[in-house]
């Protein structure tokens, strides 16, 4: 439906809009996310499940609008993807469930992601499925959430048309934030509210002049090497209790799919059975919590990286690319495919292209930069002479530089580095050195540690935020009961 630009609905709408505009550009911020983790009772968990099938369901309807409607001479406007959302709620009783603002949310996310894979960023949306895609939903209003604290370490917050649900307040929301909305998502059994927030702009917590550059070359026995002879190491992420579970899992699902086979007498795989669902969920769930163990360590790290450096350097991989399968095609056979299989599993397990961008946007809040070069030959060049001579990286860990002037031996990894941020500074991506590398000892092959000078942390004043949109505001201007 078409909105008559001269009705005053329409210039109040146009005029409030306006001044939010004036209002944030006077007041600078960031979106960030806060999670909370939720604990709910057993009927919470059923009105909750009940959400998320009709948002999945909801998704999928306008999915399949979609391909009916839009045609290469028939752009579909934003308009009428929002009044088919509407008029589908009006039509199907069930759909009433769902809080008209979740059902606008939902129109907004699969709008979002037509624009961004119109820019080349992402990928077409597509069906969602009931085991394949995490279940969730929208809570749009912040002021639905009415978030009141109950003690130091809990807090409830309601759930439209659910009920009141306690989460773990592990966090405070900073005095002077912006709440605008919430996500509740269940990862396998662990449900989740992710707060969306503004908040003020951060101030730097340690000066950008006193921050040295540095170059990281990422692997898998080392994950993380800087020039200046800092590794960041992290523990597996499962323990070996927890692999042991995990094996046992994956053989009685193996055990349970060969004989759902076996029943189907060749007609085929036939149908998934309750207790075949429950081991693979029981083996999504133990996969689940390695994800969010490593989800963690890449925040710490990042963190670290942004708090300590002015400039970090990284190489470009083609993560995609790596990690293709060896095993080639009938007519020409891959070798090696078990081996290489084994290692994209590692490279995977990793998580190289979350640490970069999450290292992206902290260092950019703390002043700094990440610059990324070219990958061929940083871990095959010594950094001392530049000699390309073959064979010079013996092993996976030690490189001994085939120049006979040179001789440098060190760890292969802590070359690949240095070749990294040099290769940034002879390429004027990177002004300076500042003490980037550290060489005293060029036959040392053991690593100093760097020691850690991040400066303290300091505690800002509260801030008030005033302005447009007070009633969303007002969860943020107060603090939450203890």
């Amino acid at each position: 439906m078409e909105r008559d630009p001269n009705s005053p609905a329409e210039r109040s709408r146009k005029a409030k809009a306006t001044k939010l505009v004036r209002w944030k550009a006077a007041h600078p911020s960031v979106s960030r996310g806060l999670l909370y983790r939720m604990d709910p009772t057993v009927e919470l968990v059923a009105g909750m499940g009940r959400m998320t099938d009709l948002d999945r369901a909801l998704w999928n309807m306008t999915h399949q609008w979609w391909l009916m409607s839009s045609r290469p001479l028939r752009r579909v406007k934003k308009s009428d993807l929002d009044a088919v959302v509407a008029q589908a709620r009006t039509d199907i009783p069930w759909l009433a469930e769902l809080p008209a603002q979740a059902c606008r949310a939902v129109a907004k996310r699969y709008w979002q992601t037509w624009e961004r894979c119109w820019s080349g960023v992402g990928g077409a949306p597509n069906f969602h499925s009931r085991l394949k895609d995490r279940p969730s939903f929208d809570i749009p209003q912040a002021r639905d959430l009415n978030i009141t604290g109950v003690s130091k370490k809990f807090a409830t917050v309601q759930v439209p048309k659910v009920g009141k649900v306690t989460i773990r307040y592990h966090r405070p929301i900073p005095v002077g934030a912006r709440v605008t909305g919430a996500r509740v998502t269940n990862d396998h059994g662990r449900w989740t509210l992710a707060l969306r927030v503004e908040l003020p702009k951060p101030e730097l917590r340690s000066p950008v002049e006193s921050r040295p550059v540095v170059g990281f070359d990422r692997g898998v026995v080392i994950p993380l090497a800087g020039s200046d002879g800092t590794e960041f190491n992290h523990p597996d992420w499962l323990t070996p209790g927890e692999k042991r579970h995990l094996r046992y899992l994956e053989r009685q699902s193996a055990r349970e799919r060969h004989a759902r086979w076996d029943r189907s007498d060749g007609r085929g795989k036939g149908r998934i059975g309750a207790n075949e669902r429950k081991t693979y969920d029981a083996i999504a769930s133990v996969q689940a919590k390695a994800a969010r163990r490593r989800k963690d360590w890449h925040h710490q790290t990042s963190r670290k990286i942004a708090d300590g450096y002015s400039v970090a350097v990284f190489e470009t991989l083609r993560i995609k690319n790596m990690t293709k399968s060896a095993a080639g095609s009938v007519k020409a056979p891959g070798t090696n495919v078990a081996a290489k299989s084994g290692l994209n599993r590692v490279i995977l397990n990793e998580g190289w292209g979350a640490l970069l961008d999450l290292t992206r946007y902290k260092m950019a809040d703390n002043g700094g930069a990440v610059v990324t070069v070219p990958a061929p030959f940083t871990s095959l060049t010594c950094h001392a002479c530049w000699s390309t001579t073959p064979g010079q990286r013996k092993n996976q860990a030690l490189f001994v530089c085939g120049d006979a002037d040179c001789g440098w031996t060190g760890n292969a990894d802590f070359n690949a580095a240095c070749n990294i941020l040099m290769r940034a500074v002879s390429g004027g991506l990177v002004p300076t050195l500042s003490a980037g590398i550290v060489d005293d000892a060029r036959s040392r092959y053991e690593l100093e540690e760097r020691p850690d000078a991040m400066a303290p942390v300091g505690t800002e004043a509260p801030l008030k935020l005033d302005g447009p949109g007070k009633r969303e505001n007002r969860l943020g201007q107060r603090t939450v009961a203890a």
